[in-house]
Formats: structure tokens, sequence, C-alpha cells
């Protein structure tokens, strides 16, 4: 085993990485694409010990695609200026979905979201236009043609068809 400082190399079946291009982070976002690993958003604040977003760290719009049959690393586009770290993502058919918050104001408490759909192969990040009004929930659920968003509490969910765009 390689030895890094006092801690032992890796256990069996894992293998180190590229580098990645991605500074460090906190809460940053990754799926699975069926070929690459997407990794982008998160925070440069430190993760908050009791929950309470009373102070919200600046959002990292930045991101990066892994291939592991390849093991490298290229930069994608960065995420639009309304998104947040606050959310979620899931994959189907190879692109991937971001439910977020909008990036938050302590000075305007009033939570707000957007969803944004990233393109693998044209490398871009298109905002898709949400129901009113939307679950006050940071969750997104990808099924085999669609999304849901739904509510935690009382409210209404929410399904989107991905070949209706509906």
């Amino acid at each position: 085993h390689e030895e890094i400082g006092d801690i032992a190399g890796p256990a069996a079946g894992w293998t180190r990485t590229a580098q990645s291009p991605l500074s460090p982070r906190n809460a940053a976002k990754s799926v699975w694409t069926g070929s690459d690993v997407i990794v982008f958003g998160g925070t440069t604040q430190p993760e908050c010990p009791v929950c309470d977003y009373f102070a919200y760290g600046p959002t990292l719009y930045d991101g990066a695609a892994y291939d592991p049959a390849a093991d490298t690393w290229r930069p994608i586009a960065d995420l639009p200026a309304e998104a947040s770290y606050i959310g979620t993502a899931v994959a189907v058919d190879g692109d991937v979905y971001y439910y977020s918050q909008v990036d938050p104001d302590v000075e305007n408490p009033v939570t707000t979201y957007a969803l944004f759909q990233y393109s693998v192969a044209d490398d871009t990040w298109t905002p898709i236009a949400l129901p009113g009004p939307t679950p006050d929930s940071n969750t997104l659920v990808a099924g085999p043609s669609g999304l849901l968003l739904p509510a935690i509490s009382p409210g209404t969910d929410w399904w989107f068809d991905l070949a209706s765009q509906s």
C-alpha cells in the first residue's frame, strides 16, 4: 500500500483518478449520466453543523465531467447565474436536471426555485419553466420518462414529461 502521511493507500478495487480541474468545495452536486460523472456547483462555505443556512456562502458555478474509461476530466459550461448550490441533481437519458433554489438573498427571505437541463452533448444549461406554485422543497426525482417535484408539506406534486416537455 502507498502511504500518504499517516493514511494507508486505497483499499483493493480503488484507484486514484486524474486530478480534477475544480477547486475544493462543499455541497457540490454530482450525477452519473451513463458515460460521465458530472460534478458542478457547490460553495466555499464550510458545511453548516446545525444546517440553519443563516449565512449562505457564495455559489461556485463551474463544473467538470469525468470520463472513468479514459481517466480524464474536462470543464463544462458554468451554471446559470440564478442557480445556487442549494438543490438536487438527477440524470435522465444522459442529460442532467438541476432543481435549484434561486441564489438566496438574506435581505429577501422568500425562497424561489429554478429548473435547468444540462445537455452533455451540447455543453449547455437551459432553463425549464416551472409550474406554479412549485413545492417548497429541494427534491427532484428522476423517473424513466420524466421528473417529479414532490411537495414536502401540504401542496401540489408536479410531473414533467420529458418527451413532450410539459
